[in-house]
């Protein structure tokens, strides 16, 4: 009788223990995909700094070579035209955050630079675009922060 109370026991709990299992999975799935699409949309931001710079001959005159956050007012230069040239460079609909909600931070070189300091760090490029990742915390690129691959 023992045992077959504790095989229904058993029986019973199987199907609960897949279920917990397979939601974890699920959940740790979420996030590598918001991370995945958080670092394509970096990628995005540099590559619109670079372009505006090919189409202007300079990168805009923004955070004065300290790292600032993409603004609306930046964002409707580059996703809506609003430059000289009237060209769009970053296609919308484009968050201004990423996935936990934290603002996306930029670093531009200054003129005549190719390269760019973020949190110590030269890198050879002249954007560097990041996300403060899921703690929140701005730690230039480092820690949890999400880059798209510098």
């Amino acid at each position: 009788m023992r045992l077959v109370r504790s095989l229904l026991v058993l029986a019973a709990l199987i199907p609960c223990l897949v279920v917990v299992v397979a939601f974890g999975f699920a959940i740790g799935r979420g996030r590598e995909c918001a991370r995945n699409r958080d670092r394509f949309q970096l990628e995005a931001v540099e590559q619109a700094f670079l372009a505006y710079r090919d189409a202007f001959g300079r990168l805009p005159d923004w955070g004065e070579g300290r790292p600032f956050h993409l603004t609306e007012d930046m964002h409707a230069v580059l996703a809506d035209g609003h430059n000289p040239m009237s060209r769009v460079f970053l296609e919308r609909p484009f968050p201004l955050v990423d996935f936990w909600g934290n603002p996306i931070w930029i670093a531009l070189a200054r003129d005549g630079e190719d390269s760019v300091t973020v949190g110590g760090r030269r890198l050879p490029q002249p954007v560097a675009a990041w996300s403060a990742g899921p703690d929140g915390v701005n730690q230039e690129g480092l820690g949890d922060d999400l880059t798209p691959g510098w």
